[in-house]
């Protein structure tokens, strides 16, 4: 087992300006041992460095790494913050009304959009290494949930970090995630 955050982050040349918080710690933990990881923490409490850190580790290794958001203004906001850290060449977006740098190593796009990735075999799904499902709580909208169902039992070998400030039954939901998938799922809260 690990014994310190700087263990796993020094490879990626990682560093934070601020320590920690316990659920970042427990979460980079599980995320480097190749579980999927469903953080469920407050709005605005850091659940999106996990996320970043599973994304620089599928780019570090060669793949590439998918950032889901429920909103295309969340998916702007989204592909400005990672594009901020990696560069804008690295970081594609993917709307429906916007389409940039489609075949970058991380793609910001709609849960929408992903799964038509998927069902067009796209060349960014045979690399993935990562997907991040921002509030991923909208798997219980009745209209949109399918979406996300679809996506997640098309992933199975893709480590997953689901987000999520608002959602009920985060046991129930990595459990099912976990029978899909056959992997792990860390609920952390």
């Amino acid at each position: 087992p690990l014994s310190s955050f700087s263990s796993i982050c020094s490879p990626l040349h990682m560093t934070f300006p601020h320590p920690l918080d316990p659920f970042q710690s427990a979460s980079l933990m599980h995320l480097h041992q190749h579980r999927h990881v469903f953080i469920s923490a407050p709005t605005s409490s850091g659940k999106t460095l996990p996320a970043v850190y599973a994304v620089k580790r599928a780019l570090d290794e060669g793949r590439k790494a998918v950032y889901t958001t429920p909103l295309k203004a969340l998916s702007n906001q989204k592909y400005n913050d990672l594009s901020a850290l990696f560069g804008p060449g690295r970081v594609g977006l993917l709307t429906g009304d916007i389409t940039l740098n489609p075949s970058a190593p991380c793609v910001v796009c709609t849960t929408e959009i992903l799964r038509s990735l998927l069902y067009r075999c796209s060349p960014l799904c045979r690399e993935l290494g990562a997907c991040v499902f921002d509030e991923v709580h909208f798997i219980l909208d009745p209209e949109r949930g399918v979406v996300y169902e679809e996506v997640v039992m098309s992933l199975p070998r893709v480590q997953c970090v689901f987000l999520s400030a608002t959602v009920g039954n985060a046991e129930g939901f990595a459990e099912w995630v976990g029978d899909t998938t056959g992997r792990t799922v860390a609920v952390i809260k």
